[in-house]
């Protein structure tokens, strides 16, 4: 039963979470000219601002898209498009402590190197000089990035959590990566990429 329920709860912020995917592209452009007014940093309005990399995006991620600009539009992608409501998502966290593992089942690797289960699976990138460019780049990095499957239940605090996590290159170019359940916070990550990898 507590299984259950735990998947019940990461459903019900995933619901959260789905609302502000489809109502942040819509109401940004509405929120973003109060931005430099002192009252659009509390709540509601905080939602949608991302307190963490800032408005205009991170540093790898412009990196990797050519930005240069701190306008809307760029806002618009990271705050509306890439990261709706940020900020939101931040207080959708689970409770803070060391994981206690149940049970976990699966295979993680990087660089050709086994790594701990407690690891998540996840596309990291590459430059073409070679340097780490985190979750956004042009070409996957197998150097950083940690591949294969790994499904765990773990307590924190005497509370039930899941996560579920593969990264699979299929064939030639063609990578899929999903990330479910539980980590730093609530996730739900599926992206297939048609990129190449070093």
């Amino acid at each position: 039963m507590k299984k259950v329920l735990s998947i019940m709860k990461w459903l019900g912020v995933m619901v959260i979470a789905l609302i502000a995917f489809l109502i942040a592209p819509i109401l940004y452009p509405i929120v973003y000219p109060y931005r430099r007014f002192k009252w659009s940093n509390k709540k509601p309005l905080w939602y949608f601002w991302d307190a963490e990399d800032g408005i205009y995006g991170s540093d790898y991620w412009r990196k990797a898209k050519g930005i240069t600009k701190s306008n809307f539009w760029t806002s618009y992608r990271w705050c509306a498009l890439r990261n709706p409501m940020w900020n939101l998502h931040t207080e959708l966290v689970p409770v803070k402590g060391r994981e206690k593992v149940v049970s976990q089942k699966g295979e993680l690797y990087r660089d050709d190197k086994e790594v701990a289960l407690s690891k998540v699976a996840v596309i990291q990138y590459e430059d073409a000089e070679g340097n780490w460019m985190h979750n956004s780049g042009d070409i996957i990095s197998l150097k950083y990035s940690i591949i294969g499957s790994v499904f765990r239940w773990f307590t924190i605090k005497n509370k039930l959590y899941w996560r579920y996590s593969l990264v699979s290159n299929f064939f030639w170019r063609f990578w899929i990566e999903i990330q479910l359940g539980v980590g730093k916070r609530y996730t739900f990550r599926f992206k297939i990429k048609f990129k190449k990898h070093a």
